[in-house]
């Protein structure tokens, strides 16, 4: 093994580990700083309920690949109206009247928006930070990145 291998091994664990720590506690990581106190995972169910409305608690846990537990919390906190505003509303099955469906309300539409803007934001972060490499380059990277997401769901 090279010098250079271990050095880019002990960046690559490095940087994994660093990644890691940042995203603690998130569903997702993105670069573009929010505008909001939203969490992101508060961020990405307003997104997806703007892109498919009405989804239930199970449905929107699924879509997170979170606990139901865990989305019940988030949305506690979109739920409650006080100086952030109301993000979400309730609203009764029509043919089931056990189940609970959430759709966005005009402030939840409008920080749904800017969690799509912070996805749009980041990855153009990650397409400028590519323009500094050919064509051969991003071919190894894109290789190497999707040899290591399967190792990491080995």
């Amino acid at each position: 093994m090279t010098d250079m291998t271990k050095t880019t091994a002990y960046l690559i664990n490095e940087s994994l580990d660093r990644l890691c720590q940042k995203a603690e506690q998130q569903r997702e990581f993105l670069l573009s700083p929010s505008q909001d106190n939203l969490t992101t995972t508060q961020g990405h169910i307003l997104m997806l309920l703007a892109e498919q409305p009405m989804q239930t608690n199970a449905q929107l846990a699924d879509g997170l690949n979170l606990s139901r537990a865990a989305v019940t919390k988030a949305i506690k906190g979109l739920q409650r109206d006080d100086d952030n505003g109301c993000y979400l509303e309730t609203v009764m099955d029509q043919h089931d009247g056990r189940v609970v469906r959430f759709q966005l309300t005009e402030q939840g539409q409008l920080h749904a928006q800017a969690h799509l803007q912070q996805h749009q934001a980041t990855l153009q972060i990650y397409q400028e930070l590519l323009k500094d490499y050919s064509e051969p380059e991003q071919q190894v990277i894109k290789s190497f990145m999707e040899q290591l997401m399967m190792k990491l769901e080995a």
